[in-house]
């Protein structure tokens, strides 16, 4: 015979598994040992493939569009997870988009309550005089107008709190159908 078998040692770590193309002649408690076959004088390459479960936990509801959108831009998840996280990106954006209308109408109550406030402190300001009586009746009307946008501006409100948690409910939904268990 003009070659030898030699005997390879590799460490055997845990959590590491061998390619499934790899098949120890031995296996002990700390190691694999490959045979090989090797000619006279010759060299003979043995590549030991290993590879690793690796798991990533990623809370999609705590992380904002950005970062959703790095994660697309960068190719870094599954082909078939794309659509459904563009999705939730566009339904976070709606959500937003109601969040900041209600924002904008709480402040225009706001500032209607304020403008109340200084109206109504004038008005105690005032005497009776008959210019007075004219400013009494103007305040009045402005009140009376800022009081119909109040009663508006608060359904609109109302009205957006709900629109907004249908729209979580429906994001919600989107992430808790999500099944983000790929191997990649």
């Amino acid at each position: 015979m003009n070659g030898r078998t030699l005997v390879i040692e590799h460490p055997l770590r845990a959590e590491w598994k061998l390619a499934d193309s790899l098949k120890p002649a031995e296996t002990s408690a700390n190691t694999y040992r490959f045979k090989i076959q090797a000619a006279s004088k010759q060299t003979q390459k043995l590549e030991v493939e290993e590879y690793k479960q690796l798991e990533n936990s990623v809370y999609i509801n705590n992380l904002d569009n950005d970062v959703i959108s790095t994660y697309l831009n960068e190719k870094s998840i599954p082909v078939s997870l794309e659509k459904t996280l563009r999705d939730i990106v566009m339904q976070k954006g709606v959500i937003n988009g109601i969040g900041l209308k209600t924002q904008s109408k709480n402040r225009e109550i706001e500032t209607i309550n304020n403008d109340q406030s200084r109206v109504r402190e004038n008005m105690k300001a005032l005497k009776g005089s008959a210019e007075e009586k004219a400013l009494i009746e103007r305040y009045t009307r402005q009140l009376n107008t800022q009081e119909d946008q109040l009663e508006s501006l608060r359904k609109e409100v109302v009205a957006l709190n709900q629109q907004y948690q249908q729209e979580q409910a429906k994001l919600d939904k989107m992430i808790m159908d999500l099944n983000l268990e790929e191997n990649m």
